[in-house]
């Protein structure tokens, strides 16, 4: 079943994301910018206090990033039951970004590393863990064309007048339906009632229930039932 309305705790893990990135790249640019830090450092590891806080806020980025791939593949599963990849190639993208800030985060370490072979191997583990990431996404994706397919379908026959979605639970009917296929509302009421009436007096449309325009207050009833009505006078 293919439902309408999606639930506002879909959002909630976008939203969440968004603020805390935002906030972690100012505590980064705000830590960056202490002189303090730009002076203290680590002459056995070559570190800057600057460098140690760019490594934390990326690994906090990391976690951020693993926090929502977990919450926002559990909204997929609840709002879109029928996409069954779409958690795992939703937790693929952010798998694959969260191996690449990792690489950049910790590129100081690389830079520390004197043994060449030991050097790539370590670029090697990256490569893999990213290649095996982009893998996961691609076969999730080719699993789903077929659903992607018909959500397209669909959404190209609601968008011509092919489908009504039912105002009660969402389900997806064919426009000459006249109840729901799934909660058994009256479409044809439904229908009715969302309908909208032309105010003969300026045009503008409004709807049905309303008595008077709502743009220049003209008596509507008079023109609902010669809209009902083309022939009468």
């Amino acid at each position: 079943m293919i439902r309408n309305r999606i639930s506002p705790d879909f959002y909630a893990p976008i939203i969440r994301l968004a603020v805390a990135l935002f906030l972690l790249l100012i505590i980064r640019a705000v830590l960056l910018a202490l002189p303090m830090l730009k002076d203290w450092s680590i002459p056995d590891w070559r570190l800057r206090g600057t460098d140690i806080a760019s490594i934390l806020v990326s690994l906090l980025i990391i976690i951020v990033l693993i926090n929502f791939a977990r919450e926002f593949s559990y909204q997929l599963s609840v709002n879109f039951p029928h996409f069954s990849e779409g958690p795992a190639i939703s937790g693929s993208i952010v798998y694959v970004v969260a191996i690449i800030l990792a690489y950049n985060a910790l590129s100081i370490v690389q830079e520390r590393i004197q043994d060449p072979d030991l050097k790539r191997l370590y670029q090697l583990t990256f490569v893999v863990l990213v290649v095996s990431g982009l893998l996961r996404g691609a076969i999730g994706l080719y699993r789903s064309v077929g659903t992607i397919s018909t959500l397209f379908q669909r959404e190209v026959m609601r968008a011509t007048g092919e489908l009504y979605a039912c105002p009660n639970c969402g389900q997806l009917n064919l426009a000459v339906s006249r109840f729901c296929s799934t909660c058994g509302w009256d479409l044809e009421k439904a229908r009715a009632q969302s309908a909208s009436v032309r105010c003969s007096n300026c045009g503008f449309e409004n709807q049905a229930a309303d008595r008077f325009c709502v743009n220049c207050g003209a008596e509507l009833r008079t023109d609902a039932a010669a809209q009902a009505q083309p022939g009468a006078e």
